[in-house]
């Protein structure tokens, strides 16, 4: 999620910079565009820091910050109440039962360990209340997650 958040910020500096002949140019107008330029540079590398240590602050792991990041999100995103604290001991928790069943190098690929991860996760958010009402978009992005965090973590 995170990374999908940072790539949308350069992407829009991207596209600033590449729209520029659309400014009637003056040393002014160029001295003052490309100043904002470089401190939205500037800004998105000290927030791609800050975020790169933010796990350590929780006291959880990279990979434990990547499903908190997302529950974070969908919470955000769809306006229901869940407290941050217990979007970290989920996290842990979602982590924990990822690296189970991804214990087997061609986890992602066998049907039935993505079942029982699916059933699995599916039980565990229930079990936690998360989200108060369930919302497949919510398993979607965990479950495209735990993909992505094992295939990258090899």
């Amino acid at each position: 999620m995170k990374a999908m958040e940072f790539d949308e910020r350069l992407r829009k500096v991207v596209d600033d910079y590449n729209s520029r002949d659309k400014l009637v140019f003056t040393n002014e107008v160029v001295s003052d565009f490309v100043n904002d330029l470089s401190d939205q540079l500037l800004q998105i590398l000290r927030d791609l820091q800050e975020d790169q240590s933010s796990f350590q602050k929780m006291g959880i792991s990279f990979e434990e910050k990547a499903f908190y990041d997302i529950l974070v999100k969908v919470r955000d995103d769809h306006g229901f109440p869940y407290a941050d604290e217990k979007c970290v001991v989920l996290a842990k928790k979602i982590k924990e039962l990822v690296d189970d069943k991804a214990q087997f190098a061609d986890w992602s690929t066998r049907d039935d360990i993505k079942n029982q991860l699916n059933m699995e996760l599916t039980v565990l958010l229930y079990q936690n209340g998360y989200p108060p009402e369930w919302d497949e978009e919510v398993f979607e992005k965990v479950m495209e997650q735990a993909e992505n965090f094992k295939k990258y973590a090899d």
